[in-house]
């Protein structure tokens, strides 16, 4: 079905127990990707922990056009088949969305892309305080004219914390709470889904583990696994 990578999408964008003490506010840049060091193209390998055969890469760089620093990221499936973009702008007090691109697979092979039109911006604060929501959402129109998706997504910083492992490293991450709205519209009937994120930022690494829970379905535990420069 072409739809099916949406829901790949979707958990890209475009983020348990044992949590640490609570911070009603820290600087949450520090635990954001390490973009400045993406000059070469960056892939951060996450697996389901839950289902090791699920595989997601983030293929990730920055360019700059004058005083302005972009972020980019690429979503790959297992496959390794693009299923997402993602341009976020840097900014003095967060990152932005500013472009976004849904790719969608026919039965026979074909593939095609669709561009978002942007409502709300705000991807990541800098600065993270307790219990503050903040809200990006996007719509997409589909090639049948009937169809249409409207994803938003609201993130809020839990005040939780906790020391993840990676490489043999620990990390310590903030924990972030993220509810996703996501309206569609196929074949002219309209159809509401909500699921969720726990979101762990790793200081000095970004995104390190995300638990993705949706009413019955199993959750999908990803963690970091790898990270490699091209």
């Amino acid at each position: 079905m072409k739809y099916a990578s949406i829901s790949l999408f979707i958990v890209i964008l475009c983020i348990i127990a044992c949590a640490g003490t609570a911070e009603k506010s820290v600087n949450g840049k520090d635990y954001y990707f390490p973009y400045k060091t993406f000059t070469n193209r960056t892939v951060y390998t996450y697996v389901n922990k839950n289902n090791v055969e699920e595989k997601i890469y983030w293929e990730m760089w920055i360019e700059v056009e004058g005083k302005d620093t972009f972020f980019i990221t690429e979503s790959y499936d297992e496959k390794h088949r693009i299923f997402g973009y993602i341009k976020e702008q840097i900014t003095p007090t967060g990152a932005i969305l500013k472009a976004g691109t849904n790719y969608y697979y026919y039965s026979n092979g074909d593939t095609g892309k669709v561009n978002c039109t942007i409502k709300d911006i705000t991807v990541y604060n800098w600065k993270a305080e307790k219990n503050k929501s903040y809200t990006w959402s996007e719509s997409y129109k589909w090639p049948d004219d009937t169809d249409s998706t409207t994803l938003s997504k609201t993130r809020t910083f839990t005040g939780d914390n906790k020391d993840l492992d990676f490489d043999g490293k620990i990390f310590h991450s903030l924990i972030y709470h993220d509810t996703f709205e996501v309206a569609t519209k196929l074949g002219g009937i309209p159809r509401t889904s909500v699921f969720s994120n726990k979101s762990y930022y790793a200081k000095g690494l970004g995104l390190i583990r995300y638990i993705t829970t949706s009413a019955g379905n199993p959750d999908r535990d990803f963690n970091l696994v790898s990270i490699t420069k091209k």
